[in-house]
């Protein structure tokens, strides 16, 4: 029950990202691992937002509407 299903690990080794320190905010600058974890965070906040538009605009086929 614990597992991390696949897909998780498939979006985690696609998107998280190697620390640059040049796209943190200069206030936390000097705390990289606050810094690198908030850049990580808001670069997953965009990818949901951007997932939840693409699926909004998404039209389910014929067949899924009588499954529903």
């Amino acid at each position: 029950m614990n597992d991390i299903p696949e897909v998780v690990e498939q979006l985690y080794y696609n998107w998280v990202t190697i620390p640059e320190p040049e796209k943190w905010a200069g206030y936390i600058g000097k705390n990289p691992v606050l810094a690198q974890g908030l850049y990580s965070f808001y670069q997953g906040l965009c990818l949901g937002m951007n997932l939840s538009d693409a699926r909004q605009a998404w039209a389910p086929l014929p067949i899924q509407e009588l499954l529903r």
